[in-house]
Parts: structure tokens; sequence; C-alpha cells
């Protein structure tokens, strides 16, 4: 584009001269025709005076661009100087270890500087993890681009000028994979991580379809397509509590924050409460009394409107649930009331995943039109979509703690990484995924971030369960499910995962939970 505008100058500049020519033999002729020559003499001045006109605004818009630039690698360099501050005190610290081996004499001095050195190697690793600083050079790209389109239409010669002066080196997305013409940087370091299966409990007589764990990591709770929701111990994996839930399979399970009830004026009782779905169209809310000798689940109420399977939900710090429904139709409920805050009919989308933005400002929802819709969590308006490519049906969405990335994943085994600030967002920006992982060969069904953000975990029918670490295209851990020497595959239909992280547990379509700890 930039060529061809060149060009258009040239061939406007070429006219000029030659009605400056013509106008000089009209002069030269002297046939009398004084008004005609005045009129091409002031056409040729109109003419001029536009042309070097616009050649000085463009380059006034130049010198801006470039100026701008220049601030933003400015902003660049400041934020990183600072940052890589520890690290070069780390480098420092380890070059002045190696210049002191010559003076070792004794096997204690040696296993003394052995020790010094992997302690400040393990804080330069630890510094590159924690700094995300591939991230950050991404975000700052990204920031950059966003401001080419507006730059691009007020001129694009100039955009496009500017471009080819500054041809800047590309900056490396933390998930991509393709090859950049500038030498590959070093390997991020990898985090190992080592699981230990701890317990396999033959929980259900049907799928293991939900599984959550209590805020303070004691309890574990699970739903069957037996109708079943069971209430278990952690520390020994000892169920508590059991209870018909639904007429039909569960599908989801939400534990709301502990009320506190007085059993006496001067005794108080802690309780739990579960929210629970399921493939008939009520949400039922249960409470568990821990004073009792054999703690038993009651029903406090139902929440009744959904016309269809409730296969999401997600729980507000106001003590509202967000329910998304096949109805098609997405509710906010005042829990304590027991009524409809907020409903919103989405059309053309059975709802299947729901995810509520760290700030609480918005919430995420996807379904079987492999859309994800952007909706205000207080009048449920909606903010934008996204559509993933290729379209296929989400069935899990997952928002890291920080607001500022998500995934989702669905029927294809692909995972989509979204670099989107959710946090104060009001209008949706035109995005794309910035990675998009071949994470299994069959559907995911749950995604999950770790409370930390360094980790996303994803399980799938396929049977496995693969732990992701940020800018690593492989998992670091895959976790089976399966057996080897097991006949019938079973699928995996649901994880959970406690706040610090540690341990894992994952249901079967077989009625198996089992249950990994981190070692």
């Amino acid at each position: 584009m930039g060529k061809k505008q060149q060009w258009l100058e040239f061939a406007e500049l070429g006219l000029l001269l030659l009605v400056f020519l013509a106008w000089i033999w009209d002069v030269i002729q002297g046939d009398g025709n004084s008004t005609a020559s005045l009129v091409m003499f002031l056409l040729w001045i109109t003419l001029g005076l536009n042309f070097f006109n616009r050649i000085a605004h463009q380059r006034h818009q130049r010198r801006q661009i470039l100026g701008m630039v220049r601030s933003l690698e400015q902003r660049l360099q400041g934020q990183f100087q600072g940052q890589l501050q520890p690290l070069t005190e780390q480098i420092r610290q380890a070059s002045q270890i190696n210049a002191s081996l010559a003076q070792i004499e004794t096997d204690g001095e040696m296993q003394t500087y052995l020790r010094s050195l992997e302690k400040a190697l393990t804080n330069v690793v630890q510094y590159l993890n924690e700094a995300v600083l591939d991230e950050r050079l991404t975000n700052l790209e990204q920031e950059f681009l966003r401001q080419q389109p507006t730059l691009a239409a007020k001129s694009p010669a100039i955009a496009q000028a500017v471009a080819d002066d500054l041809k800047p080196e590309a900056i490396a997305d933390p998930w991509a994979t393709e090859t950049l013409p500038a030498p590959e940087p070093p390997a991020a370091p990898q985090l190992k991580q080592q699981w230990q299966l701890v317990a396999t409990i033959p929980a259900h007589r049907d799928c293991v379809s939900a599984l959550v764990f209590s805020a303070d990591q004691k309890f574990l709770a699970s739903g069957s397509w037996d109708h079943q929701l069971k209430l278990w111990r952690v520390d020994d994996q000892k169920q508590i509590s059991q209870v018909t839930a639904h007429e039909q399979g569960l599908l989801n399970l939400a534990f709301i924050p502990p009320v506190t009830g007085a059993k006496a004026e001067t005794e108080q009782i802690e309780t739990l409460a579960i929210a629970s779905s399921s493939f008939s169209p009520e949400v039922n809310l249960w409470h568990l009394d821990q004073s009792q000798a054999v703690p038993q689940l009651t029903l406090q109420k139902s929440l009744e409107g959904h016309q269809g399977a409730v296969y999401a939900m997600a729980l507000t710090g106001q003590q509202t649930l967000i329910t998304g429904s096949h109805d098609q139709t997405l509710r906010q409920w005042q829990l304590q009331a027991g009524s409809v805050y907020q409903q919103t009919l989405d059309l053309n989308d059975q709802i299947q995943a729901i995810a509520l933005a760290p700030q609480e400002n918005l919430f995420i929802s996807g379904g079987t039109e492999g859309i994800l819709k952007f909706w205000r969590t207080t009048d449920h308006r909606l903010l934008g979509s996204l559509k993933n490519d290729p379209p296929a049906a989400i069935a899990a969405i997952a928002i890291r703690t920080d607001g500022k990335l998500f995934a989702s994943a669905g029927e294809h085994g692909l995972i989509h990484l979204w670099q989107v600030d959710l946090n104060h967002l009001d209008v949706l920006p035109e995005t794309v995924p910035c990675f998009t992982l071949e994470a299994h060969e069959k559907p995911i069904t749950q995604l999950l971030f770790s409370r930390q953000g360094h980790f996303l975990l994803s399980s799938s029918v396929d049977g496995t369960i693969k732990i992701w670490q940020l800018g690593i295209t492989e998992p670091l851990t895959t976790l089976n499910f399966n057996t080897p020497d097991q006949e019938d595959h079973v699928r995996l239909l649901s994880l959970a995962l406690t706040a610090d992280g540690r341990t894992l547990a994952a249901g079967g379509s077989d009625g198996t939970i089992k249950i990994w700890q981190q070692v």
C-alpha cells in the first residue's frame, strides 16, 4: 500500500509539471487569450500549494508517530531495568562462586560452594518464573499493535512508512510455536511436577459428573448420574453424608460460604451449604449440620424457573448464584430469598459453561453455539462476544486469578488462550486467541487455573489430566485415569483442585473418584 501511494504522488507531481509547461507554452505562443492563461496560472498555483501542504502535513505526522514509538521504547526500558537488577545480582554471585573454585582445598569447602551455587541458580529460576517476562513483553507488543489501526486510519501512507523504517524485531509470544527468523532465546525453565495417587474410591454406581472441594480443603463433594450427592472427608477419604439430590443425574456442584447458626446463646455451630444442579431444571440448596453425630444433608430450598438441564453455575461474593441452562437462559438468584435477581435469554445457545471474573464485574458463558459471550454481572448486559476457530461447542471456561488471561475448550480437544484484561472491561476489543494448544485427542471436560495462576489443568474424556505451565507448549505432567492393564476405557468427566493446588480429584464414568497429591 505504501509503494502504491508513492507512485500516485509521483504521478500527481508529473501532471503538475505538465500543467506548468503547458502554461509556459501558452504564454510563449501569445495567442492573445490572456484570460485562459490567467486561469491556468491560478490553477497551477492552487494545485502546487495543495501538493506541498500535504507533504508538510505528512512529515509532521511522521514525526509524531516516531515520537510515540520512542516513548514506548523508553517505557519498556524503564519497566525492565528495575526488574533485571535482581537477576544481574544473582548472576554476579554465581560468577563469584565460579571464581572462588580455584581456592577450594577440602571436601567440606567444596560442599559449601556447591550448596551456595545451587541456591543462587534456584533464585534465578524462581525470578524468571515469577517475573513472567515473556508475557509482559507480549502485553506491550499487543498494546502497540492496538494503536496501529488508529494511526493507519488517519494516514495509511505514513503508517506504512513508519512500519518500513522501524522494522522491529519480533517479540516471542509465551505460547508461540512458529520458528521466528531471529535466533531463538533459551528455553524457559520447566518446573517438573510429581503427583502421587493416594486414593481410589468406588464412590458411585454411575458417572461421577461433578466434584468440588470446600474452601477450607476439608471436604470433597461429589455428584453422579445415579442422582446421589455425597460428601467426603479429604484427610481419610471417608464418606460422611449422602442424599438423593435430584430425580435425574447431577451436573454441577458449588460450595456456598459457611453460615453460622445458633444452637444456644453461647455456642455457635459451623454449617456447610452446597448448591446442586442436574438434568432436571431445578437448582437445590443443601445444608449440613456438623454438630450431629451422623451429619445429614437436608434440603434448604429449591430454585425453580429453568425449563431445561442446568449445566453451569457460578457463585458470587454477594450471595447470588448465576446459572446457565440448555433452555437458553442465564439466571442470577438471590440465595437468601430464593428469587431470581436477573434473567437473560441467550438465543441459539444451549449454555454449558460459565466463568466469573475475579473482580466479579462480568462473567463469560459458552455452549453448543461455540461463541464466548461476556455479560456484565449487575444487569446481564452483553458486552461482546468472541468466536473459536474452528467453531466448536464450548464445555469449559477458566479465568486466571489476575483476570488478564482466560482459557476455553470443548469438543475438539483444543485449548484456546485469550489475553483480555477483564478487570475493568466495558467494551470487548476485537481479538483472537494468543495461542491454541492441541491438548487432548477427545473432548475436554474441565479447565482449572491454579490459585497462583502459573499452571492450567485440563481433563478429557480420553481419560487423561494434563498440567500446563505458561510458556511451555508441552504438558509438565500427564496423569492417566486408566491403568495400562485396564480392559474398559473410563472417560474422565469431572475435576477439582484444592485452594493450595496440592490435591487433585477426578471422577470417571465408572463411578470411581481418584485423588492425587503433589509430592
